[in-house]
């Protein structure tokens, strides 16, 4: 989980960055992505003659569209309810009636991002509105955001922010006091 690491994946542009313990449906689903990215670029779609064929292929694809949507929001609210418990993606998937792997590629699906990463992402953004008030602990905020362990809030913290919770509130108050 060094940010080392996940810069360097950037800088030679992976298609997935998995921390570890990693889940072995994420592995999958990642291999699976990467197989089909390459497939991309060996094999060409010939152009379809049949302008019905285009239109029907067009109303398929806005169909999915909107399923996906519907999904992505779905998934949203599940989260913004539940991301101060110790959720996973196991339970994600069981509450929304999928199978883990078809859950997870769902997912990534919508987000273009794991489901940890997102549900870290998130936990985060609302740490990050909690910090302003300096009358809060940062263990207190940590823990409301879903983490137990107030040392791996910190980690995650710095990974995604590039600062410790600390240096975070610091600037973020010089930034009111200078208004």
């Amino acid at each position: 989980d060094k940010f080392s690491y996940a810069n360097q994946a950037i800088s030679v542009r992976a298609l997935e960055y998995l921390l570890k313990p990693y889940n072995e449906q994420e592995l999958i689903y990642a291999v699976e992505e990467a197989m089909q990215h390459a497939s991309r670029f060996i094999k060409k779609e010939p152009l379809k003659e049949d302008p019905a064929e285009e239109i029907a292929q067009t109303k398929e694809d806005d169909n999915e569209n909107v399923r996906i949507s519907l999904i992505r929001e779905d998934i949203r609210t599940y989260i913004g309810k539940n991301y101060q418990n110790d959720i996973s993606m196991q339970s994600a998937a069981q509450f929304m009636g999928y199978s883990e792997a078809y859950f997870c590629k769902l997912f990534k699906q919508c987000f273009r991002v794991n489901f940890s990463a997102y549900l870290n992402e998130y936990r985060i953004d609302k740490a990050k509105v909690m910090m302003a008030d300096p009358r809060i602990n940062i263990k207190d905020i940590g823990t409301a955001c879903g983490y137990s362990d107030s040392n791996y809030f910190a980690r995650v913290f710095k990974r995604i922010t590039g600062q410790t919770p600390s240096d975070y509130r610091l600037a973020v108050a010089e930034k009111v006091i200078k208004g």
